[in-house]
């Protein structure tokens, strides 16, 4: 058996999936959502997080330098070189180091992230194209841009 959630209506607070689903009635059923090449630019960045551990300033600078320019900024604002001296400097193990890092640049960060590089660098865009862009990079093969067609997929999906 398969569950799937659905959203709804709630004013029982000002945030939240009930907030969102109210704006998407009164939008007509129209909404953007991230682009996915903000979501690209965090995947090397996360991978090499590891070579991080016991860095120095200078090569934690490199490293932020290394990234994309939308990145460099957010990171830059966030003081992410003071951070990593910091967690290097209480973390006796890389496996720490690892839960800490992420313990700290966790979901509300790449959330405030992706909040920073909207709509500056990237644009939001339609749900039906960002779904359907990354259904493509998953697949490597085109994909129809209607929704039905897309839920469809993302459930055969089983993701």
């Amino acid at each position: 058996m398969k569950v799937y959630p659905a959203g709804r209506i709630s004013e029982r607070t000002p945030f939240g999936t009930g907030q969102v689903v109210l704006q998407i009635v009164k939008q007509g059923g129209i909404y953007d959502t991230y682009h996915v090449g903000a979501f690209e630019v965090l995947k090397p960045f996360f991978r090499d997080i590891p070579l991080l551990y016991k860095a120095d300033a200078a090569q934690i600078k490199k490293y932020k330098e290394r990234q994309e320019i939308c990145l460099q900024h957010f990171l830059e604002a966030n003081d992410f070189v003071g951070m990593v001296v910091e967690l290097n400097a209480n973390c006796a193990a890389p496996k720490l180091f690892l839960k800490r890092f992420f313990d700290k640049f966790n979901a509300f960060r790449v959330l405030k992230y992706l909040n920073y590089v909207h709509p500056f660098y990237f644009q939001k865009q339609a749900v039906e194209i960002a779904a359907g862009s990354l259904l493509e990079k998953m697949t490597a093969e085109p994909i129809s841009r209607d929704l039905p067609d897309l839920l469809t997929a993302y459930r055969k999906r089983d993701i």
